[in-house]
């Protein structure tokens, strides 16, 4: 069970930490396991147990099911969750906290391994990544909403300056010029081909 985050536990009013949510202001979120009794998947009644709790690996909070976490990938914001045909877990996040872009993680489940994660891809600045398919040919992932910046509006999709960048869609590939070229997200280095092709369009 994926509980992607809550700034909010162990906070002003937010609800207090408990074992299953031992952060306050949880930015990364954690992965819960559930083991049926029995192992049975009819039963009705099932145990529970923290199986990642997320973030940088170096954080003394986080925890990746007792595996070496000098190993790990730093996780955050755990969203969608998939399975393949091996019993690896696949998690797919949403709203990294740690400041990278959100992608698909590999998780073993079992044996030596278990707790091992990996990154697998990563999704376009500004979006999640959603709706993993695991199979034994190939790998999908749904990127949602790249190029998502909460202040931008369409009118500042092609304008430049200091104003502009902090309204304007974290990337603006491929409406307006081609895939963005290395710049300072103030000088707007790449507008002038933005411009020409939204004066075409």
């Amino acid at each position: 069970m994926a509980m992607t985050n809550n700034d909010e536990r162990g906070v002003a009013d937010g609800a207090p930490v408990d074992e299953a949510n031992p952060r306050v202001d949880n930015k990364h979120g954690q992965v819960v396991e559930l083991t049926e009794d029995d192992n049975d998947p009819l039963a009705t009644s099932f145990a529970w147990r923290l199986f990642l709790v997320c973030g940088d690996p170096e954080d003394t909070s986080t925890y990746f099911a007792g595996f070496d976490k000098s190993q790990v990938s730093p996780i955050s914001c755990p969203d969608n969750l998939a399975f393949d045909r091996y019993g690896n877990l696949w998690i797919a996040t949403d709203g990294n906290a740690l400041g990278f872009n959100d992608g698909l993680y590999g998780v073993a489940l079992v044996g030596e391994q278990r707790g091992h994660t990996k990154l697998f891809c990563t999704v376009p600045v500004g979006a999640e990544a959603c709706g993993p398919v695991i199979t034994e040919r190939f790998v999908l992932v749904s990127p949602q909403h790249p190029g998502e910046n909460d202040e931008a509006s369409i009118e500042n999709r092609c304008r430049t300056g200091r104003t502009a960048a902090a309204t304007s869609p974290a990337r603006r590939w491929p409406r307006c010029g081609g895939p963005p070229a290395a710049r300072s997200a103030a000088d707007g280095a790449d507008a002038p081909a933005c411009r020409a092709r939204a004066t075409t369009a």
